[in-house]
């Protein structure tokens, strides 16, 4: 993950990690996948046919692909992690959300209750992607100083 390797490198400056349903181990291993198995929008059979198109030959442990599998995750920025509820990527955001607490990152993270997978899409059909969408901006204008400038 992008913020991980640029958090080992002081000359650049991640103000944050807007992370939306993430994919973050494509070992496919959490509770979710389980639970969330089968949606209308997403299936756990379709996420372990994406992760091979992704990964190929490299090793699932590779943190560069499975950000999860990181030991340390200090100095990473801050995160905004906004996940939908049935779904089998909500483990992972779970769990990375609760990893990031742990090193002493600032994490906020919204479940969109009763939402699938791909709900941040539906735009105009929903207002959980007007909701989401005002979260993000709002957290990007936060951590990025433009509360500052006003």
């Amino acid at each position: 993950m992008a913020s991980q390797s640029l958090a080992r490198f002081p000359l650049h400056n991640v103000a944050g990690q807007l992370l939306i349903y993430p994919v973050l181990d494509l070992h496919n291993e959490s509770w979710s996948y389980a639970t969330h198995a089968t949606t209308p929008t997403l299936t756990a059979e379709r996420m372990r046919w994406y992760g091979v198109q992704y990964a190929g030959s490299t090793a699932r442990t590779d943190p560069r692909i499975s950000p999860l599998v990181t030991s340390d995750l200090k100095g990473v920025a801050p995160a905004l992690i906004i996940s939908a509820e049935i779904d089998p990527l909500l483990g992972e955001s779970e769990t990375y959300a609760d990893k990031l607490r742990q090193s002493g990152i600032e994490v906020e993270r919204h479940v969109f209750r009763g939402l699938y997978h791909g709900f941040w899409n539906w735009g105009a059909c929903h207002d959980a992607a007007g909701q989401a969408s005002g979260i993000a901006t709002n957290w990007l204008k936060r951590i990025g100083g433009c509360e500052q400038m006003r």
